[in-house]
């Protein structure tokens, strides 16, 4: 029978007490639950003979929330066909009388009973709603008469200690004004208005501060919402802004958008560019040289999938980390660069720091071998380092030309003066998986060319 009531349990005294209602009226069962696909017989007839009671067979129609939505959704076959299964190979191994076959709507029902006791156990323990219990650690205490030495003597009143105020809440009960009508994006949206529904070419100048966070990504949404993954017509809004940036300026920033910053840029700068332009350059009236200094922080163009990034100085470590798609020039670069590239060209013209290339499986990098140059700074578990051709010498060229025309850098002009001498001047690297697979997509289509 259930243990009397108390005004304090523990958590292994509401544990027990489920556990000891349920067994009030019936036997504890071990809902192993299995994926309705081939073979699912086998792993029935498995968990039977490890002596479960009950074995619940998923369809493609349910899964874990915990999932993607793709596993949540379309894992495995229709549950009829893994029932059917599950029945034959557990009848012809003699193991069918041993357990039950669960139903979607058994497990409905079980969750209405846990409910159920679950209202009963907080009835007792004086609350009507879950949200109540939160923060109420007067209704826990310690378990007593533990002897192991690890916790013998341990005091736990600090942890559960609750502080008393009338005018404090112990919960989540008001919402927070997070200030968003003050975002710059809004003041853009405003401004661009004729960009954005009518794709007239628009040019704006803004100031920036380092408050501004995510300037470009309420921004990119709108125009999403509009037109999709097609965005705008390239360059239909350009975007000029003067000071220092926040953290993940050009967030998301979609095709037709151009964002430069005259200054410069905190940390994820172009996280997740989704084919917009972006550049930072020095301000017009310094005189420090770029390729000396930083310019913009750390994680820049994470998770990047499509688009261009010019950066007239240093950026931080862990440039480009999971780049899938979008095409950088930088002038140098701190620890970890290109870490889990899978795509996209990266074109760095000074100090690449230690870790290059880690988990590096896609995508093109092409180094400026300065005095800085060093072997040892290159992670060599999963790339390559090669000499450039004629193919990747026209590639240079054109972000090089590209960096000059956004940035005005003094170090692509530099090298693009004594371009026929500094061509040679830049190693590639190559992801290994990733030059075995353009192998065989080029001899696959010479095998159609002769066929």
């Amino acid at each position: 029978s259930p243990p009397p009531h108390h005004d304090i349990y523990s958590i292994e005294d509401l544990a027990q007490l489920i556990f000891d209602l349920k067994n009030a009226n019936r036997e504890a069962k071990i809902n192993v639950k299995l994926v309705s696909e081939v073979g699912v017989g086998t792993i029935a007839a498995g968990v039977a003979k490890a002596k479960a009671d009950v074995i619940l067979i998923s369809g493609y129609d349910g899964g874990t929330g915990a999932s993607p939505l793709t596993s949540l959704r379309h894992a495995g076959l229709p549950w009829e066909l893994g029932i059917a299964e599950a029945q034959q190979t557990l009848v012809l191994n003699n193991l069918r009388s041993r357990v039950v076959l669960g139903k979607p709507e058994h497990i409905i029902n079980f969750m209405y009973f846990v409910a159920q006791e679950l209202r009963e156990i907080m009835a007792n323990l004086g609350f009507r709603s879950v949200e109540e219990m939160i923060g109420q650690s007067q209704k826990l205490q310690a378990k007593k008469g533990i002897e192991d030495y690890k916790v013998k003597g341990i005091n736990l009143d600090k942890i559960l200690y609750k502080p008393i105020s009338n005018n404090i809440s112990l919960r989540n009960t008001e919402k927070q004004n997070h200030n968003l009508k003050k975002v710059l994006d809004f003041k853009i949206l405003k401004e661009a208005k004729l960009s954005i529904n009518k794709k007239i070419k628009t040019s704006l100048e803004f100031k920036i501060k380092n408050t501004d966070r995510s300037v470009g990504a309420i921004l990119s949404n709108e125009i999403s919402k509009l037109y999709g993954e097609k965005g705008l017509p390239k360059e239909t809004l350009k975007l000029t802004f003067k000071g220092s940036a926040g953290q993940s300026f050009g967030a998301f920033a979609v095709k037709g958008l151009r964002m430069t910053v005259y200054g410069n840029t905190n940390d994820y700068f172009g996280k997740s560019l989704s084919g917009g332009i972006l550049s930072v350059r020095i301000p017009k009236k310094s005189t420090f040289k770029s390729n000396l200094n930083i310019i913009t922080g750390n994680v820049a163009l994470y998770g990047a999938i499509e688009g261009e990034a010019y950066i007239n100085g240093i950026a931080g470590e862990r440039f480009c980390v999971r780049n899938s798609g979008a095409k950088a020039v930088v002038e140098g670069i701190g620890d970890h660069g290109c870490e889990y590239m899978t795509g996209g060209i990266v074109l760095i013209l000074g100090k690449i720091g230690r870790n290059f290339g880690a988990g590096m499986s896609g995508g093109i990098s092409y180094i400026y071998k300065n005095e800085q140059f060093s072997n040892s700074d290159f992670n060599m578990e999963m790339i390559d380092l090669e000499s450039v051709n004629y193919q990747d010498q026209d590639i240079i060229s054109d972000m090089l030309e590209n960096h000059l025309s956004y940035t005005n850098s003094k170090i692509a002009k530099s090298i693009l003066l004594k371009w026929n001498k500094e061509k040679s001047n830049f190693i590639k690297v190559m992801p290994k998986e990733y030059k075995i697979a353009l192998e065989k997509i080029a001899q696959e289509k010479i095998n159609q060319l002769i066929k």
